[in-house]
């Protein structure tokens, strides 16, 4: 296979879509924001659809790297021994989750506490987080927080503009008039998402484009749960497609690798994005099943 770093950057950014479907996940907490779906239905609409990507993922991997030089086997004790390592971290979203489904605590008191354990990890169970790294993580959390709230105030905004200009009746009505199935309203968006994902980021996508879909969604009988597993599928797969490759890029920033070497193994991973993303569209049972359930 030969180097196999550039294949890991792309992989690593391709594997970036579970955040968006394994709860906790942030897009699972904004979509719920913007839809007023309870966040217990989002996270579970994202589970077997996260379990579908993975297994797309894993066989894809093996297939690619069968001709990979490995290192030697790890033994048991080594195996055991990194178990026991990972045990903290592992339980960060057993903290989330429990208290969320147990009704201990709302997303966000269950985000704090489980802030609150990791940085007790980072100091006292791993000994790898130091006050500096605590003080640059917290700067660089104000940005993103920044950032993020800029964009709901445009957002904002921008709905009050929508609202005024009654434009999302407009659209509802072009897709009425034209004769518009969910299933090809699936795919436009579908197309639309994918568009947007080779330059946005996942929170301006959410915020931009929800509010003018949501009445289109309501009017076509779409199920929420199915419409946020398909969104969230294309826009993920936006961000491994060019020209901008937002995705690629910061795993190449992450790793270490430069991204115009880690370009040429972009379309296999596009292909079984594409291959997950047609899945979730002609079988909404993946994403409905769980939350109908709760």
């Amino acid at each position: 296979m030969g180097d196999s770093r550039p294949f890991v950057v792309v992989l690593a950014a391709a594997a970036g879509l579970l955040e968006a479907l394994i709860p906790p996940s942030n897009g699972a907490i904004i979509f719920s924001a913007l839809t007023q779906v309870p966040v217990s239905r989002t996270f579970a609409a994202g589970v077997f659809p996260g379990f579908v990507f993975m297994a797309l993922l894993v066989v894809y991997v093996a297939w690619r790297c069968r001709d990979m030089n490995r290192p030697p086997r790890a033994t048991a004790a080594e195996r055991w021994q990194a178990f026991v390592t990972a045990i903290p971290g592992l339980m960060t979203p057993v903290i989330i989750l429990g208290g969320i489904y147990m009704g201990l605590m709302t997303p966000s008191e269950s985000a704090a506490v489980a802030s609150a354990w990791a940085i007790l990890v980072g100091f006292f169970v791993h000994r790898e987080l130091t006050w500096s790294g605590l003080w640059d993580a917290l700067k660089a959390t104000a940005i993103t927080t920044s950032v993020i709230f800029s964009i709901i105030a445009m957002a904002t905004f921008l709905s009050v503009i929508l609202t005024y200009t009654r434009a999302p009746q407009g659209l509802i009505t072009f897709f009425l008039e034209f004769g518009i199935t969910p299933l090809s309203f699936l795919i436009v968006v579908g197309v639309i998402c994918l568009i947007l994902g080779t330059f946005l980021e996942v929170v301006p996508i959410f915020y931009l484009t929800i509010p003018v879909f949501i009445g289109v969604i309501t009017t076509l009988n779409i199920d929420m749960m199915h419409f946020y597993i398909v969104f969230g599928a294309f826009v993920a797969l936006g961000l491994l497609t060019p020209p901008v490759c937002v995705g690629v890029y910061t795993a190449s920033a992450v790793i270490g690798e430069a991204p115009e070497r880690a370009f040429r193994e972009v379309p296999g991973f596009v292909f079984v994005g594409l291959i997950y993303a047609a899945l979730m569209i002609a079988f909404p049972i993946f994403a409905t099943w769980l939350p109908s359930h709760l």
